[in-house]
């Protein structure tokens, strides 16, 4: 991936935090908190560390002025060190009750910000102040949906979203078991993003980030995109689009694109709508079991 006109260099961010309870730090994070183990060593004079894995990692970086601004919105006061390390989960208020059932001290409780997500605050072991936050996703006008992308652990989510898709295009589908929906959760490659509203799936897209070739970074093709009936006509679609594209740019991928029948007219319109740029291109489908047929030469 590139920023501009200069390479990225960094490939990974680690974090090295010294525990002095070594074995309650680890239980904690790993065990409680849920980060895997990725690993493990140990050498001379008990020298012990463990590796964890805590998803997509970012580094950011904050004024004084955004610091007292987030400890008012968060806490209440200001109470913020120098480093403050935050983690996104699926549940703020469960793995809040968790963490200070596993020795964590509570700072503040789950608070919804303006910004749309849930955050808590805590003292926890190795000497680090946590923040827990959930997105909850843009919620829309009105009594419009919600609209977010859906990460690993929301199965339940996702098996809605995939139905009510399969619904919309009047497709036959297969039942896809736990394990093959974690497994595409689990791929930051892959995305799900839907609405919902009234706590049901109103509507959803799936999309696939592509590695390039012929430049370092990658791009994003939009593989389906549906809108339950009940609810069209009512910039749903947009939605979706939009935050699949705020998604990507936050990744720094600048392009995102999609193929559409050239009879439907309505595929054609709608995209045309979102500012996107159509391309004279045919796709082949083929059949992997028939093989690809030999071409005279």
């Amino acid at each position: 991936m590139t920023n501009g006109s200069n390479p990225t260099r960094v490939l990974q961010l680690r974090l090295v935090v010294e525990a002095d309870d070594f074995d309650e730090a680890l239980t904690f994070y790993r065990d409680v908190l849920g980060l895997a183990e990725q690993a493990a060593f140990q050498g001379d004079g008990d020298a012990r560390v463990v590796i964890l894995d805590a998803g997509r990692a970012t580094l950011e970086l904050a004024n004084p002025a955004q610091k007292r601004m987030i400890d008012a919105v968060e806490v209440g006061r200001p109470v913020s060190p120098k480093i403050r390390v935050a983690f996104e989960v699926d549940d703020s208020t469960t793995v809040t009750a968790a963490l200070v059932d596993a020795g964590a001290t509570l700072i503040a409780p789950p608070t919804e910000t303006p910004w749309r997500s849930l955050n808590s605050r805590l003292d926890a072991p190795a000497g680090l102040q946590i923040t827990l936050f959930q997105e909850l996703g843009v919620q829309l006008d009105g009594d419009q949906p919600a609209v977010r992308r859906l990460r690993a652990g929301e199965r339940a989510l996702a098996r809605e979203t995939f139905s009510v898709m399969a619904q919309v295009f009047e497709t036959d589908s297969e039942p896809l078991t736990d394990a093959y929906i974690d497994g595409l959760l689990s791929r930051p490659e892959f995305w799900v993003v839907a609405a919902t509203a009234n706590g049901r799936v109103v509507g959803g897209l799936t999309a696939h980030t592509l590695a390039m070739t012929v430049h370092e970074g990658s791009e994003i093709f939009l593989y389906d995109i549906a809108v339950s009936e009940a609810f069209q006509r009512r910039g749903i679609g947009r939605q979706l689009v939009a935050s699949l594209l705020d998604g990507a740019r936050a990744l720094g991928i600048k392009t995102v694109f999609v193929p559409a029948d050239d009879d439907d007219t309505h595929a054609l319109d709608f995209y045309r709508a979102l500012n996107g740029s159509p391309s004279a291109v045919t796709i082949f489908d083929f059949d992997t079991a028939r093989g690809a047929s030999p071409v005279a030469e």
